[in-house]
């Protein structure tokens, strides 16, 4: 498993941002190659009655990280799941858990 990725963890602070300004929020994980199995996740958030991708790849003056609305990073592989962010982060610390402990 490469654990070398932004996707997980800007999912959850993109989620986690505009959870905090009041939005429904959900993440939702795409297979970019399912030769190798490999998953991509993206926060989005409900916006003007829509679900709205996020991403935070810019950074403000003073170094923190703006959440702004976006598109699909891969706007053409099909979204398989959509999962709740309490949800995603238990799963995840569960994930990192089990490699801790050699599984």
């Amino acid at each position: 498993m490469d654990l070398n990725s932004w996707c997980v963890p800007s999912a959850i602070h993109d989620a986690w941002v505009a959870k905090g300004n009041k939005y429904k929020v959900r993440i939702i994980v795409q297979k970019i190659d399912a030769k190798e199995n490999i998953d991509h996740v993206q926060a989005e958030a409900f916006i003007n009655d829509e679900w709205t991708p996020l991403t935070s790849h810019r950074h403000a003056p003073d170094g923190r990280k703006i959440v702004e609305t976006w598109q699909r990073h891969y706007p053409d592989n099909e979204v398989y799941r959509f999962v709740d962010l309490t949800t995603f982060i238990s799963e995840q610390l569960s994930i990192m858990e089990d490699i801790g402990n050699g599984k």
